[in-house]
């Protein structure tokens, strides 16, 4: 294996494969994982990539870990990643390591100026329940008359 320069570790560019993974949309982001996968550079660095070196005169495999978004079926992000670093890695083979799903809360929608709500409520009929008659003596009529 060579070593680092400019973030290139055998013919391969860390950064940029990086960042062609991070650009695929079924990823939310590269990740070490519990283990701490990545690239160490000189002075950093860079989580979720690893170059392996062949074992015969090949291309060196590409490792990446990354935490997919949630939707899509993990072998679509796969191939998403592939297709994404098949121009960087012409015939080169790419491992996926999918770490984690993100599940992002679903959006919240707020209504601005929401239509009145107008429910219209028939009264109940009426029941009479009780009849109390009080008896207030004879009825007196004044009239004025004698």
């Amino acid at each position: 294996m060579t070593m680092p320069a400019d973030g290139v570790v055998d013919g391969v560019d860390v950064d940029r494969v990086a960042a062609a993974v991070a650009a695929c949309p079924a990823v939310a982001r590269l990740t070490g994982g519990t283990s701490g996968l990545g690239t160490y550079l000189p002075g950093r660095r860079v989580p979720g990539v690893v170059v392996r070196e062949s074992a015969g005169l090949g291309p060196p495999t590409v490792e990446v870990q990354v935490v997919a978004r949630y939707g899509p079926a993990m072998g679509q992000v796969a191939r998403q990643v592939r297709a994404a670093l098949a121009a960087l890695l012409p015939g080169g083979v790419v491992d996926v390591i999918i770490d984690d799903v993100e599940v992002e809360p679903p959006p919240l929608v707020v209504e601005v100026n929401p239509p009145p709500l107008v429910v219209e409520v028939e009264p109940p009929p009426l029941t009479v329940v009780e009849v109390v008659v009080v008896d207030t003596g004879p009825l007196r009529r004044d009239l004025g008359a004698p």
